[in-house]
């Protein structure tokens, strides 16, 4: 099974992943000031490039997790104010070297509810990169985030080109590259773990987008509302 075979090598490619990445690491604390500037920049390259690598591995295994069944979630209670609030915080620099500004519309009283906080940073992380990457430089980013009738809604829409109903048919698919990202890196599987990670949580996501009038990418998450 394919799935099984990615994940055998996946955890194979990750033992030696990890060492790589400490090492080098180290490597960058412990260069003197006096390094040469050339060699410092091939540390830097080796290091990010390993964490690329990385990154990627362990999208190929959570694709390989789903299809086995093996995708776990670690549901807690979580503050929604103060989640949304911490997840644009630690993104918000990635968005400012992009100048776009954040436009956040955050429901009043939002509450306590229960999922998995680490897998839905993942989830709108990934949203908030695809509005910075298909929007226009220095334009606005929408971010949305309620709840209605015990289900969170999440909404980000961007400014920029905009997406062909082909694109958006097989936006969440796995591999699949937007027409206008097919010359960026990547391994075509962020939106595809969105869906999945959704899905998991019992929720659902999709996009609407046209031509030169920008993309919203939208979710919806039954949770459970806890009593402060």
């Amino acid at each position: 099974e394919r799935g099984m075979f990615i994940d055998v090598l996946g955890h194979e490619l990750r033992t030696p992943l990890t060492p790589m990445l400490a090492s080098v690491g180290i490597l960058q604390e412990i260069l003197p000031p006096e390094t040469p500037g050339v060699q410092t920049k091939l540390i830097d390259l080796i290091y990010g490039s390993t964490q690329t690598m990385a990154q990627r591995l362990e999208e190929l295994l959570d694709v390989a997790r789903y299809s086995r069944g093996s995708f776990k979630l670690n549901i807690k209670p979580v503050n929604l104010r103060e989640f949304f609030r911490e997840v644009i915080a630690r993104y918000r620099p990635t968005l400012d070297l992009n100048q776009n500004e954040l436009v956040i519309e955050l429901q009043a009283d939002l509450p306590i509810v229960d999922l998995d906080p680490s897998r839905m940073e993942q989830v709108i992380t990934n949203l908030l990169s695809n509005a910075a990457k298909y929007g226009k430089e220095g334009s606005k980013i929408y971010f949305k985030g309620g709840i209605e009738d015990s289900t969170m809604t999440v909404n980000i829409r961007d400014e920029g080109k905009g997406l062909s109903p082909e694109d958006v048919k097989n936006l969440f698919k796995p591999y699949h590259r937007a027409e206008q990202d097919r010359k960026l890196p990547g391994l075509g599987l962020g939106l595809t773990i969105c869906k999945q990670i959704i899905e998991a949580h019992g929720g659902k996501i999709w996009a609407e987008s046209q031509i030169g009038k920008g993309s919203t990418f939208s979710f919806t998450v039954p949770v459970k509302i806890f009593n402060e």
